[in-house]
């Protein structure tokens, strides 16, 4: 049996449609090409699923770059689009930052012209993912071109699976007033929604522990307050009770009640990576850098 990166039969067919494709292209006739381009699309265009069934990204890329290049000979613009956006999603997987390239010179007026903006920010979204954790500054940087794309397009629920995205990364990189602005805007969409409204409290919270990540326990208790009488139920949730908790300990400078209201909630609450990341930080400080010790306590 063929590995999966191989291709196997996949990439023998794709490189048959593609032989096909250059054939066709590059056939003589004494009358119209329109009918040797409309062929030699199409292959190209099975070439380029193939490839991208078979894992082989830049060949897709290419062919897909084919296609959208005969397509717009024969001046069939959707389906030119169509194929610049495949070789932009395959290019995405072997360089990442020639796809976001290709999205802001070349698909992006014309998304923008058809008023595809939900297309537009689901593109920014895919390539933000692909860069995370190899440049972190230009990832978020299309997580708040996704943001405001949805946004524009009315995708409220994407623009908040944005926001929540771009606020983890600013949290992470320590740039927390923004990344306070994210969760406290996401709460809010949250609020908005009857249906969703008890989903703010983890927004709130996220928030809440960026302040303290700061060291700020003054503004901490004061958004505790006013995010209180933003959503009746935080005061008395799990979430809101452990940042009211924190807030006091942090005060107090007390490390060991710290890490019991942590324990307390984590054994009812799973704390995810992220959180536990932003509360070492924030118990690290309490603790005068013992890094060491309260990374044993969350664990």
């Amino acid at each position: 049996m063929a590995a999966a990166g191989t291709g196997g039969p996949l990439l023998i067919q794709a490189r048959e449609q593609l032989s096909m494709a250059q054939k066709e292209a590059s056939r003589w006739t004494m009358f119209s090409s329109t009918e040797k381009w409309e062929k030699a699309a199409d292959h190209y265009r099975k070439a380029g699923n193939f490839f991208k069934a078979a894992m082989k990204w830049e060949e897709a890329t290419n062919a897909f770059k084919e296609a959208a290049a005969l397509f717009g000979k024969l001046r069939e613009p959707s389906e030119e689009l169509q194929m610049l956006r495949e070789a932009a999603t395959s290019l995405t997987h072997k360089d990442a930052k020639e796809a976001a390239r290709m999205l802001e010179e070349v698909l992006v007026p014309r998304l923008v012209d058809a008023g595809k903006l939900d297309e537009v920010g689901r593109m920014h979204l895919q390539i933000a993912e692909s860069l995370d954790g190899e440049d972190v500054d230009a990832a978020m940087e299309h997580y708040r071109q996704a943001m405001n794309m949805f946004t524009s397009a009315g995708a409220a629920s994407e623009a908040l699976k944005c926001k929540l995205k771009l606020g983890q990364e600013l949290g992470r990189q320590e740039m927390y007033d923004e990344a306070v602005d994210m969760f406290v805007q996401a709460a809010e969409g949250r609020l908005a929604k009857e249906l969703t409204r008890l989903s703010a409290r983890d927004h709130f919270f996220d928030a809440g522990i960026c302040v303290l990540a700061k060291g700020d326990s003054v503004h901490a208790r004061e958004c505790l307050d006013r995010w209180c009488g933003m959503d009746y139920t935080f005061e008395d949730s799990r979430e809101g009770r452990l940042f009211a908790k924190l807030i006091e300990v942090v005060e107090e400078s007390n490390v060991h009640d710290f890490a019991d209201a942590v324990f307390a909630f984590d054994s009812i609450k799973k704390l995810n990576p992220w959180r536990t990341k932003i509360l070492l930080r924030v118990k690290d400080s309490i603790a005068g850098g013992a890094e060491g010790d309260v990374a044993d306590d969350l664990t």
